[in-house]
């Protein structure tokens, strides 16, 4: 797909199908992004380093980690630099 920029970070769609839909993010400063009742967010950071924060916590995450929000967590900020893949419904 095409890249799309969005407030801090850019978004290319990498597959999509009736189940899921991947993207690879490239996060520049930050991404403030929302796992709501219709989806899971699911995140493998290819490159980098950012933070995740929710819920006034965060969590470091580098190369090679692997997060998953389930659906209706909520709200949450991804700060740092780094490529991800985001996956969800």
């Amino acid at each position: 797909g095409e890249k799309e920029a969005f407030d801090g970070y850019t978004s290319v769609l990498l597959a999509s199908c009736e189940y899921f839909t991947v993207h690879e993010m490239e996060i520049a400063e930050k991404a403030a992004l929302c796992a709501d009742e219709r989806s899971f967010h699911s995140l493998l950071v290819l490159d980098g380093s950012l933070t995740l924060e929710m819920d006034g916590e965060g969590m470091a995450l580098k190369k090679g980690d692997s997060v998953f929000i389930p659906a209706g967590a909520g709200d949450y900020v991804l700060k740092g630099k780094a490529k991800l893949v985001h996956t969800r419904v």
